[in-house]
């Protein structure tokens, strides 16, 4: 493993790794990473400034061109604890040092980009466009400078699989993929990251996440998009309301006239109601916004008002008499479940994609997967 020496820089670990034989993809992408970090920062300084926007020149992985600017790795350790914690001082416990050396090694790496990465205040720093801009992409930099540089080696870590799951997906194939993933690869660490359909996008798009089960993902050239589940969206209704009297489907147009307790528009559900209300003209002004599912259930349960979701996250709710639920028709509603990966990408990926496709259709989660079909 690196260890944190003051001497350590990124063009050292890379020239390191292509001397053991590491894999030239991640030792390219590493470095293409860093030199484009450092110019999109330039970019965003150059025209805060009104200056000419430099010129980007990718240096080849092999050899070449001078890098003396690029930070130190005590420097981006710094930097990322300082972007974590806010507090100068935690980071310099943290890191045995003193906190005017914490300021210093900052100091180094505003100097080299030529930009201001922090904002101080009385209670600390907090990050500037440019200091998330390089924190984002140094956070999967300094993931993969963590990695053992001998893959080989019996007790070494052999990667990191990152998936983004629904919430509602989660909860119903996450542990039985878990367990079957383990099985396959005993040695490999599974990140999952979950959320409101928005923000996974853009885990998957940004390439922090490498594959993920998203809700109508938007088109885009390099990804793989395969559809899975159509699953139609209801109204769900407190037990004390009088439309949980009947089982009968609901007009579209019939749900303007009700209190509606329903997500943001960095929801796919919501997006679904708002092109089906353009299309249809019936205009769905929600009484509450609330991005949590469960508390938008509990406000249903405490008769706040009325939500619409799919069957499957109510199922629970359901079953105890806390909910029910009513299918929406004229038109139907329903959003599209599918698994999302790279283009270019590894068979292992592939791999995953085909277990998660395979527990989202086997039998045991049909069942507990009402008013959807298998595309």
């Amino acid at each position: 493993m690196l260890q944190d020496g003051d001497e350590i820089s990124v063009r050292a670990v890379v020239r390191r790794m292509q001397t053991i034989g590491q894999p030239s993809t991640i030792t390219r992408d590493m470095w293409r990473m860093a030199q484009i970090t450092g110019h999109q920062i330039a970019q965003e300084h150059s025209r805060q400034l009104g200056t000419p926007v430099p010129k980007h020149e990718e240096t080849d992985v092999t050899g070449g061109g001078s890098i003396a600017q690029w930070p130190e790795f005590r420097e981006l350790r710094c930097f990322l604890a300082a972007s974590r914690t806010g507090n100068l001082g935690q980071v310099a416990r943290e890191l045995s040092l003193s906190q005017p050396g914490v300021t210093r090694q900052i100091r180094k790496i505003e100097d080299r980009l030529g930009t201001q990465l922090f904002a101080r205040h009385g209670r600390g720093v907090t990050l500037t466009f440019s200091g998330s801009l390089l924190f984002d992409r140094l956070s999967t930099v300094m993931h993969l400078l963590s990695l053992p540089l001998d893959l080989t080696a019996p007790d070494a870590d052999l990667g990191l699989l990152s998936i983004a799951l629904p919430p509602e997906v989660g909860s119903l194939i996450g542990p039985a993929f878990v367990e079957q993933a383990q099985a396959v690869w005993p040695s490999i660490k599974i990140e999952i990251h979950s959320g409101i359909s928005s923000s996974l996008v853009e885990l998957v798009l940004s390439g922090r996440v490498e594959i993920g089960i998203l809700p109508d993902p938007p088109a885009h050239d390099n990804f793989r998009v395969q559809p899975v589940l159509r699953e139609s969206l209801g109204l769900v209704i407190g037990p004390s309301s009088t439309l949980a009297d009947s089982a009968a489907p609901l007009r579209f147009r019939d749900l303007a006239t009700l209190p509606l307790v329903l997500t943001s528009l960095r929801h796919s559900y919501r997006r679904v109601l708002v092109a089906a209300g353009l299309k249809y003209g019936v205009d769905l002004i929600p009484k509450i916004e609330i991005d949590d599912i469960p508390i938008i259930k509990a406000m249903v349960n405490a008769s706040v008002g009325y939500a619409i979701l799919p069957a499957a996250a109510v199922q629970d709710e359901i079953a105890r008499g806390a909910l029910q639920y009513r299918r929406i028709e004229q038109p139907s509603l329903s959003t599209t479940l599918a698994i999302v990966f790279r283009q270019e990408t590894v068979p292992m990926l592939i791999q995953c994609a085909n277990m998660l496709r395979a527990q989202m259709t086997a039998p045991r989660t049909r069942a507990k997967w009402p008013d959807s079909e298998i595309i």
